[in-house]
């Protein structure tokens, strides 16, 4: 699952976003409700103030983006075209030697007159 994409022309961003910190296995905190979508439930108490902190914000970058060439997107690479190669011609010879050693012979009778 990605989290986000990025879109349009820029050569480089920056990510910010705001956090809070929770102690772990503390129920009641706002991080053990998991996301939601709304502040509408924005109270705490005492209990939770000491377990969680304020929030914070993170910011990281700026991020360059390499962009990919059409060549290394498009088709399987170089090195997979030639490993699949040596492996048929591996197979054919191995396959050919066992082959020509089956062929019929006859075998000894032990005959006595």
């Amino acid at each position: 699952m990605e989290a986000f994409e990025f879109i349009g022309a820029h050569e480089q961003v920056c990510i910010t976003c705001s956090v809070i910190l929770c102690e772990t296995g503390i129920p009641g905190t706002r991080c053990s409700q998991g996301c939601i979508q709304s502040n509408s439930g924005n109270h705490r108490s005492k209990r939770e103030a000491e377990a969680q902190t304020s929030r914070h914000s993170i910011s990281q970058g700026p991020l360059h983006l390499a962009k990919v060439s059409d060549s290394q997107v498009s088709g399987p690479s170089l090195n997979l075209v030639f490993i699949v190669g040596c492996l048929l011609v591996c197979g054919v010879v191995i396959y050919r030697t066992k082959r020509s050693k089956a062929k019929y012979q006859p075998l000894p009778t032990s005959e006595t007159d």
